[in-house]
């Protein structure tokens, strides 16, 4: 199996397990106290999640992008991407918080840089 594939079949996976977690949630407290939680924080649950991506992760790109010669510069979406997934990695693995470190090396590298 190829390792493109074998991630593919990995994120499906693991979006079905965090599907049922959400359903489980919903089952176990309730739908409504569940549509509560989030109705009392209102829009700001979204500003919220969209400054914590806006912010550091498209920075830490910006920085990433700027630090790559010209002749190796990957775009500035694809470091967005490859900073997304080593975060994702390190707070997934917290015991291992510098693997982000090494996933997002492994993809640059992968991507030519």
């Amino acid at each position: 199996m190829r390792g493109g594939k074998k991630i593919r079949i990995a994120f499906y996976l693991l979006g079905a397990g965090g599907a049922a977690l959400f359903t489980l949630l919903l089952i176990r407290q309730g739908a409504p106290h569940v549509i509560a939680a989030f109705a009392s924080a209102g829009w700001w649950i979204a500003a919220v999640a969209v400054y914590h991506l806006a912010v550091p992760l498209l920075l830490d790109a910006v920085a990433w992008w700027a630090l790559f010669p010209k002749s190796e510069r990957l775009s500035l979406w694809q470091l967005f991407w490859m900073r997304w997934i080593g975060e994702s990695v390190s707070t997934l693995v917290p015991s291992a918080a510098v693997g982000g470190d090494v996933v997002r090396a492994r993809l640059a590298a992968l991507h030519g840089a």
